[in-house]
Order: structure tokens, then sequence, then C-alpha cells
């Protein structure tokens, strides 16, 4: 499994209206993309200065998925993100993979 993680810093002035967002655009279109992928939405609990952390999770069932997500489904949500809240909600994207033993 691959999971595709991005956190965000979001301001306290737009954050109800970015957590709407997150569940009626975000995880929605990642539940629809065509990608195998089951999303996750988590706040992170530690205190951040002039707002709130967030995480998105997108596990992937396969390289290729996480490959598609990254490149072709998160930029346009990404961008609309921008276009939406400029530098009010910022983001970083790591990716993982399981490790087994």
């Amino acid at each position: 499994m691959i999971v595709v993680n991005t956190t965000f810093h979001v301001e306290s002035s737009i954050e109800q209206e970015w957590v709407a967002w997150i569940h009626a655009t975000y995880l929605a279109i990642a539940l629809s993309s065509g990608v195998h992928c089951r999303p996750l939405f988590l706040k992170i609990m530690s205190q951040m200065e002039g707002g709130a952390g967030y995480a998105v999770q997108v596990h992937a069932d396969s390289e290729s998925d996480a490959d598609r997500w990254l490149n072709v489904v998160q930029p346009k949500l990404l961008a609309e993100m921008h276009g939406r809240w400029g530098e009010k909600a910022l983001f970083f994207t790591t990716l993982m993979q399981e490790v087994k033993a």
C-alpha cells in the first residue's frame, strides 16, 4: 500500500469553510476519481500558531494509483484550493510506503 499524505495549515478565519470544502469537494472527488484509494481526513491535535493543522491521507492500492492521484487528480484540487484561499491554506505532500515485517 502507498500512502499519499498531504498536510495542511489552515488559517482560523477560513477553517470552517475550508473543512466543508474538503468534505464536499476534495474527499468526494477522491472517492469518485477512478483511482483505487481510500481517503482519510484527520485533524492534527498539536496547537498551531494562527490556525489549525489537518491531513488528508490517500491510501492507494498500487504505485500507479498513487501516481495518478499525485499527477492528475490532486493538482486540480490544490489549484482550486489556492484559487479560493491563496496563502491562507498551505500544504505539503509526502509519499509513504507501508513497511511490513
